[in-house]
């Protein structure tokens, strides 16, 4: 059984930066693999100091090996458990247990996924699950919303300030017909179709849906998302009240459990690289002070 003083759970750009911020002050274990992070597959142009885009592999990449340089030290598997243990934590993963004094939760988030032919193929080619992220990279394409929610209506609208033409499909729609009369207002295409595979060689080209083909650029998928929030409910973490998706976190990112932290898209929206970035450096800080000083 290893033994450090703090544990990111997660190796995306909140988990990432908190063992940055954390190492100054402690010692640090990161459990994840970077592939796992929904940055993977995403290209990043809306980031300060970036003149071009990159890719999310590159930042991830690089962030891993300067936390590699001030000492930090990687897992690459997942948490399935956690215990609470001699006041610390006992951290259960594939292979490894870790005990330690203080835990970063900064997992991202697991994407509902739409399961049909082309979606994992086309992922980073056309396939995305995140309309804030990727919208800039279809101005002036045609686009496809999938899903039936708040979310996808969300997305639909951002959409039309960028592609040239946007579809929101999705059998039933759960929006009243004023919101959907807005959305046809503003360029949206609604069809109560059914998405049974996305087509493309290179790049994304096509959707076939229940009847018929339509050609697209872009497949933007909005299912809503699943959080940690089995692992933060058995810890007795507070939840976001409304959702009870989202961990609550105060301005230290301090969770409602002593020694517990959380950052980046499990404390909710906007689901941004800058927002994680910045909770991640946040958490990693206080997280090192707590196990300094013992101060919660």
């Amino acid at each position: 059984m290893k033994e450090t003083e703090v544990v990111i759970m997660g190796s995306g750009p909140a988990g990432l930066q908190a063992s940055i911020h954390a190492s100054r002050r402690s010692k640090v274990l990161v459990f994840g693999r970077l592939e796992a992070s929904n940055l993977w597959n995403a290209h990043i142009d809306n980031y300060l100091s970036l003149s071009y885009p990159i890719s999310g592999q590159e930042l991830l990449i690089n962030s891993r090996e300067k936390a590699k340089e001030l000492g930090v030290e990687f897992l690459e598997e997942d948490v399935v458990d956690v215990e609470i243990k001699d006041g610390g934590f006992l951290i259960l993963g594939e292979k490894e247990q870790v005990l330690c004094r203080a835990l970063v939760m900064a997992p991202g988030m697991r994407h509902e996924r739409l399961n049909v032919p082309g979606e994992k193929e086309f992922l980073g080619r056309g396939v995305s699950y995140c309309a804030d992220c990727d919208c800039m990279f279809f101005r002036g394409k045609v686009v496809a919303v999938i899903g039936g929610g708040s979310a996808a209506l969300r997305a639909s609208e951002l959409l039309t300030r960028f592609a040239r033409k946007v579809y929101l499909m999705w059998p039933s729609l759960e929006a009243s017909g004023e919101r959907l009369d807005e959305l046809k207002d503003k360029g949206v295409e609604v069809l109560p179709a059914e998405v049974k595979e996305i087509k493309g060689t290179e790049k994304v080209e096509s959707l076939v849906l229940s009847e018929g083909e339509i050609p697209v650029d872009g497949v933007f998928i909005e299912l809503g998302s699943r959080g940690a929030y089995e692992l933060a409910m058995q810890l007795g973490i507070q939840l976001d009240p409304v959702s009870m998706k989202f961990i609550v976190v105060d301005t230290n990112q301090r969770t409602s459990v002593k020694g517990i932290f959380a950052a980046g898209d499990v404390t909710g929206a906007p689901f941004q690289l800058a927002k994680a970035v910045g909770q991640g450096c946040v958490a990693g800080y206080h997280a090192g002070e707590y196990v300094r000083t013992g101060k919660w």
